[in-house]
């Protein structure tokens, strides 16, 4: 928003005023004041050519050229084969956000001054929600849920735009000598700041949009220090809960562990993660095969299901049916 928004603003109503301010320097803020919409012109082909980025985003032709390009000098073995060919893609959503809130700002800034530019940022959002609808429901797989947090950053963001727009409308209004019009922009400039404050402490106050509710695991018994079930006492504790908690030291007992203890919780991971299965593509001489008897008779998991080498070009093909452990 700083850097492309405001940057470009300021520069194109400074520098094509240059000229007149030179010869007459007494009327700088009406000549400000006319040149500063004059940025309207650079945004409105901004947006336009934010259509073209729609196209490439349905059309992923980025991602298409790169598996082509991986598949023919990275991918070598079946595993690598397999991944690339059959694992999607997710939405990374620190680059996503950005682009949308600068559209949005733009829209909201330029709104009055250059209401020509309402259309196209309107077709915009368009574009991009039939895009990202086709491509989250048959292209991205979302391996994290965020929780909803980038939304409340697009949220500041665009209420950095608003702030931008009614500083924006208060000067150029009292630089037009309309006051009552000037007054009324700073009314809902501080409009704008207590709603902002009312949106800040709704977040701040929502522990789930940040944490995990304490609903879906139990109930913390501060006095006890114990984690009790959603049935148990919670209507005690509720009751007791103005009374002062006691800070009690957690003792070590030397007691067995319980039986739904995991017994396994300080355990490395080595020593409780399956055995990958060496996957090697099967060869008209046998040597693969004959390295997967050799595995097996050191209890090592070896297999050539599913992957073939071509006789023609030694190159690995995966038959696409999955990994060998996924057919046992």
């Amino acid at each position: 928003v700083v850097n492309v928004l405001l940057v470009t603003t300021f520069a194109n109503g400074i520098f094509s005023a240059i000229a007149e301010l030179t010869r007459t320097p007494s009327k700088a803020l009406d000549i400000l004041a006319e040149n500063l919409p004059l940025a309207a012109t650079f945004f409105i082909t901004y947006v336009l050519l934010t259509f073209s980025k729609a196209a490439l985003e349905l059309c992923q032709v980025g991602p298409l050229i790169v598996n082509y390009v991986l598949k023919l000098f990275v991918a070598k073995t079946p595993r690598q084969i397999w991944i690339l060919e059959k694992k999607m893609s997710a939405m990374d959503w620190g680059t996503a956000f950005p682009p949308h809130t600068l559209i949005a700002c733009i829209g909201v800034i330029y709104s009055t001054v250059a209401p020509l530019i309402l259309p196209f940022v309107a077709f915009h959002f368009i574009l991009y929600y039939i895009a990202y609808m086709y491509n989250f429901l048959y292209v991205f797989d979302q391996p994290g849920d965020t929780g909803g947090l980038p939304f409340k950053k697009a949220v500041y963001q665009i209420y950095t735009g608003l702030f931008i727009f009614e500083l924006t409308m208060t000067g150029l209004m009292f630089l037009k000598k309309a006051f009552f019009q000037g007054v009324v922009s700073i009314v809902l400039l501080v409009l704008t700041i207590i709603l902002m404050n009312a949106t800040r402490s709704l977040f701040q106050h929502n522990p789930s949009v940040e944490f995990l509710p304490v609903d879906l695991a139990g109930v913390v018994d501060r006095k006890k220090r114990v984690l009790v079930g959603e049935s148990e006492s919670r209507e005690s504790l509720i009751a007791e809960k103005d009374e002062p908690a006691a800070e009690q030291p957690l003792e070590f007992s030397s007691q067995p562990p319980a039986e739904d203890l995991d017994q396994d919780a300080f355990t490395h991971p080595a020593f409780l993660a399956k055995q990958p299965i060496i996957w090697l593509p099967q060869d008209q001489a046998g040597i693969a095969q004959a390295e997967v008897e050799a595995c097996q008779k050191d209890e090592v998991l070896a297999s050539t299901a599913g992957a073939s080498l071509d006789p023609n070009t030694l190159k690995v093909i995966v038959d696409g049916r999955g990994f060998p452990e996924d057919r046992e």
